[in-house]
This record gives C-alpha cells, structure tokens and sequence, in this order.
C-alpha cells in the first residue's frame, strides 16, 4: 500500500471512527452510570474495545461460515465473529439486551446478524456453534438434544470453561462462600430469568469448568481437540495459548502447565464430530497475503489493552528464518491507531535523517492486507527480546528514562531545519 492509499485510508477510518465514537458516547454514558469502576472498565473492553473476542482467531472463521451464538448475558463477542463470518444467529438475549446489541451493530456498520429466542424457528445447520450459555453446566438433556439438530459432521463446538486449577476460580470460590454468609453478591446470569434489564457478562457467576465442559461435548458426540487457555480471564484477555497434555487425563481432559494452573482462568474447548478444519490463524500463518511469507510458527500471541491481537511468528525463508510481529486490531476505533503507527514506519524508512544506524532503532514496515475479513499490519522484530516484558529496578528507572529520552531528542533535532524570514513581511 503506498503513503498516499495510506493517507486515504487513514482518512475513511478516522472518519468511520469518530462516527462510532459518536453513536456510542450516549449509550456508553448511560450504561457506565450504574456501573463501579472496575465494571465501567470491563464494559468499555467489551463494547468498545471488543477484547472478548481477542482468542476468536482459533476458530474456524471464514466468509462463507454459518455460525450461532449461545448466550445467557449480554457480550459483542457475536458482532466481532460477524465480521470474519457469512451470518451469526444470536439466541438467549432479552429485549432490553437485543435492542443494545442492535445500536452496536447499527454503530459499528454490522448487519449480518439474527437474534432469535425460538431454536425450533431455525431451519439450518451450523458450522460454528459457540456457547457461552450457562445453563449447560447443568447438562440439561433437553437443551442439549435441541442443539444436537444443528450440528453436522463437521460443525466445530466451542464451549468457555472456568479452569479449576486457577487463582481465579479459587477466588470465585472464597466469594461465593462470604457472599451466601453474608446474604449479599450481585445477580449475573443466574438471576435472569424474570428480568428485562440487560445483564453483563463479565458480572456473572463462574461458569462450568472444564470437567462437566468435557461431559457435555460427550452427550453431543463431539470429541474435543483443541483447549485454548484465556488469560486471565475474558472479560481482561492479556494472552491467549494453546493449552498442552491435551486428552492425557481421562475425564479431564487437559492439564493446564504448572504456570498456566495459576494464571489461564478460563478454557475455550474446541470439539468435532469428524476431521478438524484449519483455524482462521493456520491459514493465516500458512500463507500470508500480499507478503511472502508461508509456513509461520506462532511464538507468542498476546492481547493489548488498546484492541489489538499481537502475534510474534517465524518464518522459515529458505534456511534462513524471519521473526515478524502481527498486527490484529480487533474493532475501527484500533484500526485507525495501528494504521497510522504502519505509516509512521513508512516514512521513517524513507526519512535521510534516519539513514544508518537509526532505522535499526525502529521496526521496519512489511505488508499491510486484509484476510477473511480481518485487517493485518506486518512489521519486523527488533533484535533482542522484541514484545517481552520487564521488571525494571526502581532504581535504574531514572536512568533507563534519561537513555530512551536523549535517543528521542536526538531524533528531533536531526529532523530540525532552520527557516529564514523577511522581518518586515513577518510583522505585516
């Protein structure tokens, strides 16, 4: 893409931005009224920042792909997986939960949706089916043989588990227990049944873990194959990975690592009846387009607080290797950021002033293109311990500051010129 296509682009999104931003400052005002703060914070993650669907790039998505939603509380994790998808059919939503579900779309241009409450209305099969409804922890037979007519041979089921071996479900367990002492604790999903209020996802009880997860994809002759780790939680993904040992245990099904039995606080299960399909992230990685690039190994996959997806990947270029950073945002608001940061490294690389050892200061801009419906940016990885994170010692901070402020300043000064002006014209 050259720098004037950029600048368009630029142009189109900050404009398509500033319209979201718009339509939503009221709702977003209103709804985050009755709100703590730390429940404000989930809302706008979820709302505006769509980070609930950070991990959705393990699924099978694709343009041609017929997907239904099983939800028991309101989330815009439906809308997100719209836009890597023909049509998503949302079942479980209220009315005062349809009708914001409805300015969001309308607010974020995403049409290709259905809400509905009647499954026996549906006359189709499904290739995703996602369940975020916590009535299943219950196996209740009926719901499950009501889902069972939409799956086909090859329909992927994806049940959210809560991972038993975490600090958070150990957590959940303490306040619970005070809450039932103290006759207190917020309603969540449990307490729908009767209201007409919209109902937070993030405010819910936890959901099943992994173990009756397991039990449940039995009874729907699906065998599960995939186990995503959601760290530390959905409702504030950081990082997202495939879980291993997966099936070692009978019963149980996976065994998060000894670090991952702490930190991973829920499990996205992926289960088939007949062969696994590749991920929308597999072909991504397989073949990347509008770069050359193929066969890429996923080193790190992690999720900024801003709505974007980081994916740090190898490729293998012809017995040499590539290390490059990928660029996923996750909603308008971060494309039009991540499209600006991809510009500023374009004209940084055809600046004079940073010739030389300067450009190895700065990531170097590769290929930006969209692939099922999802935007990507590509930059190379700096040498050294690119995108890793570090404890610096209080007191060395100072120091580290004055270092990274005098490499920025001498950046400034070598981009200076110096301008003549005629005084007399000046002061007219």
């Amino acid at each position: 893409m050259k720098s004037t296509e950029i600048s368009s682009e630029i142009s189109r999104q900050k404009m398509s931005r500033d319209l979201l931003i718009n339509s939503l400052k009221s709702e977003l005002e209103e709804r985050c009224h009755d709100l703590s703060a730390a429940e404000r914070k989930k809302f706008i993650r979820d709302v505006q920042f769509e980070l609930p669907s950070a991990w959705k790039f393990y699924m099978g998505l694709a343009k041609n792909k017929q997907v239904l939603f099983l939800l028991g509380s309101f989330t815009t994790l439906p809308l997100s997986v719209a836009r890597n998808s023909d049509h998503v059919v949302i079942h479980g939503l209220n009315e005062a939960e349809v009708e914001l579900l409805r300015k969001f779309a309308a607010a974020k241009k995403i049409s290709n949706y259905t809400c509905t409450n009647e499954l026996n209305t549906l006359a189709t099969q499904f290739d995703i089916i996602v369940s975020l409804h916590d009535t299943l922890k219950q196996a209740d037979t009926a719901f499950l043989k009501e889902i069972s007519q939409f799956v086909h041979e090859e329909t992927e089921l994806w049940l959210t588990a809560t991972n038993e071996y975490s600090l958070k479900f150990a957590k959940g367990l303490v306040t619970g227990l005070t809450n039932r002492q103290t006759g207190s604790g917020a309603g969540g999903p449990d307490k729908k049944n009767g209201t007409s209020e919209a109902v937070w996802r993030f405010n819910g009880t936890p959901r099943m873990i992994s173990r009756k997860a397991i039990r449940v994809l039995s009874q729907l002759e699906c065998k599960p194959y995939t186990a995503i780790g959601i760290s530390p939680a959905s409702d504030h993904i950081k990082s997202v990975v495939p879980l291993k040992k997966w099936g070692d245990v009978p019963g149980n099904g996976t065994i998060p690592s000894f670090w991952q039995q702490f930190t991973v606080g829920e499990i996205a299960i992926g289960a088939r009846r007949t062969r696994v399909g590749k991920s929308l992230l597999t072909r991504l990685l397989s073949s990347v387009p509008d770069a050359d690039l193929s066969d890429g190994r996923l080193l790190r996959y992690f999720v900024s607080g801003g709505g974007k997806v980081l994916l740090f990947v190898e490729f293998d270029q012809g017995g040499s290797s590539e290390r490059v950073l990928i660029k996923l945002p996750l909603n308008d608001y971060t494309s039009v950021k991540v499209l600006r940061n991809y510009d500023f490294l374009l004209q940084l690389r055809e600046a004079e002033q940073m010739a030389g050892a300067r450009q190895e200061l700065f990531p170097k801009a590769l290929a930006t293109g969209e692939f099922e419906g999802q935007p990507f940016y590509i930059e190379s990885l700096l040498n050294g311990r690119s995108g890793d994170a570090f404890q610096i010692p209080r007191n060395q901070r100072e120091d580290l500051l004055h270092e990274t402020f005098s490499i920025w300043l001498g950046i400034q000064q070598s981009f200076a010129r110096t301008f003549y002006f005629d005084e007399e014209k000046f002061y007219q």
